[in-house]
């Protein structure tokens, strides 16, 4: 859920906040991946030395913190920014790649490793699409909100007093570049509000699964309690 909100409202804040171009997107994206790609890399070979328990919880933790970050994006960031609230995050959520696949199929036991793999995905799958609908369907109804608001004379007329420019009342967007730009900006800030509220939305649902990720019970949990691994001996 968090890595289709990370993955999708990333690009598009730099696209239709920061009116960046699409190579500005890619960075931002790129940052994310490569970021995820070395903490997959790094909690694989850390959670056979630390324990897939510890190293999950901290990569979610990780993860949640470049969540947090992302609330805190506005018209005025800049790129520098969110690749760097995009790569804490990306970093965090590789760490918990491996352990929580390891656990997972050293759970189900070696007669059930495809089925514990399959269930992995599966699950993922689930989370990324959940992700998407929830970002497009409160993206596309603050769209058509602000396209109706716009396209309405009394309330653009309304809209613009509260602006501080009532100047522009009665003005048509078309004949004026004036209106057109103080809408932008205006447009700009609705879509930045927009964004937040997703990321803010991820960020809980990141924060949740600190939860079942205190349960995770890899090959090296905590001799004689409840961690204790499968597979140790």
């Amino acid at each position: 859920y968090t890595l289709a909100t990370a993955i999708v409202g990333g690009p598009v804040f730099v696209n239709r906040v920061l009116n960046g171009p699409a190579q500005s997107s890619a960075t931002a994206l790129t940052a994310l991946t490569l970021a995820i790609a070395v903490g997959a890399v790094v909690g694989g070979v850390a959670s056979g030395l630390v324990g897939e328990r510890p190293l999950t919880l901290a990569g979610a933790a990780i993860a949640a913190v470049g969540l947090w970050l992302a609330l805190g994006w506005g018209t005025e960031t800049g790129l520098d920014r969110l690749v760097r609230d995009m790569a804490i995050y990306g970093a965090g959520f590789g760490l918990t790649v491996s352990p929580r696949a390891m656990a997972a199929v050293e759970a189900a036991g070696r007669s059930a490793y495809g089925v514990a793999s399959a269930m992995l995905q599966i699950t993922r799958t689930l989370g990324m699409s959940v992700g998407l609908a929830l970002l497009t369907s409160i993206g596309q109804n603050r769209i058509d909100e602000l396209s109706a608001l716009i396209n309405d004379p009394a309330q653009r007329d309304a809209l613009v007093v509260d602006l501080g420019r009532p100047e522009y009342r009665g003005v048509d967007p078309a004949t004026s570049l004036g209106l057109v730009d103080l809408l932008e900006m205006w447009s700009r800030d609705q879509a930045s509000d927009v964004l937040r509220l997703i990321f803010a939305i991820a960020l809980v649902v990141g924060l949740a699964t600190l939860v079942p990720a205190w349960f995770v019970r890899g090959r090296r949990g905590p001799r004689g309690g409840e961690g204790a691994g499968q597979g140790t001996g």
